[in-house]
């Protein structure tokens, strides 16, 4: 069965990932006990966010994030905001898009996020909306290509 994840474009996980970091921080701040599991997929995702740009050769001097001694990003910090996510994953689709390397980050994207749906249920739901409304997008195309060959043989 195909994975549901690949109907999500490059522009789509663009969109929703900061809202993603937003439902994890905001997860974990409201968990009673285990709040390190929500935390622990923002900073997996951020982090590959950052992988990701360093790829592209994109400068990330000012954004906020934690970092091993050899330098590479762990996490994000206390300071860093969907904003800064946004921004990233903005610069990193512009050096992409349209070449080889767009199919790469799009499914780098795809794994990141699927691997934070498992810590939080509201990211599921993110997904599951934004799977729908790709879904209806998908489907208004089709009858929209429909009605104009439609209107092409009635024509012609």
């Amino acid at each position: 069965m195909a994975d549901p994840l690949n109907a999500l474009k490059l522009d789509q996980l663009v969109e929703i990932i900061p809202e993603i970091l937003v439902t994890l921080r905001e997860d974990a701040m409201s968990i009673r006990g285990i709040r390190d599991i929500p935390l622990a997929a923002a900073d997996k995702l951020f982090a590959t966010i950052c992988k990701l740009a360093e790829e592209v050769d994109l400068d990330l001097t000012g954004i906020p994030c934690w970092r091993n001694p050899a330098g590479k990003v762990i996490g994000m910090r206390t300071a860093t905001r969907p904003v800064h996510a946004k921004w990233i994953c903005e610069d990193i689709r512009s050096c992409v898009r349209d070449t080889r390397d767009e199919v790469f980050v799009t499914d780098s994207l795809r794994w990141a996020v699927r691997q934070s749906a498992g810590a939080s249920k509201n990211v599921v739901s993110i997904l599951v909306s934004e799977l729908e409304s790709a879904a209806l997008t998908r489907d208004w195309d089709r009858f929209a290509e429909i009605r104009q060959g439609n209107r092409g043989a009635a024509v012609g």
